[in-house]
C-alpha cells in the first residue's frame, strides 16, 4: 500500500560534554535548534552543525537530526 509522508517540523540537537563526572564518565549536555527547513539535505544539516559547533567552548560529542512528519495511507 502507498503511503504519503508529509513532513512538520525538523530539529537540529547537538550533545556537548560540559564536564566530566566523579566516576569518570561525561556529562553530556543537549542544545535544540528548533525550526530547520525540512527539505535540508544531511550534507548541510551537518555542515550547518558543524559550523555552530565550531563556535562552542565544549565539545560536540554528537549531532541528531529529529524530524517529526506524518504518514497516511493514499
Amino acid at each position: 500500500m502507498p503511503v504519503i509522508v508529509n513532513p512538520l517540523d525538523t530539529k537540529m540537537v547537538l550533545a556537548f560534554q560540559t564536564g566530566t563526572k566523579e566516576d569518570g564518565n561525561p556529562i553530556i549536555t543537549k542544545k535544540t535548534y528548533s525550526k530547520v527547513k525540512s527539505d535540508a539535505t544531511n550534507e548541510d544539516f551537518y555542515e550547518v552543525a558543524a559550523a555552530i559547533a565550531g563556535l562552542q567552548v565544549n565539545p560536540v560529542e554528537d549531532i541528531y537530526r529529529d524530524d517529526l512528519m506524518t504518514i497516511e495511507a493514499e
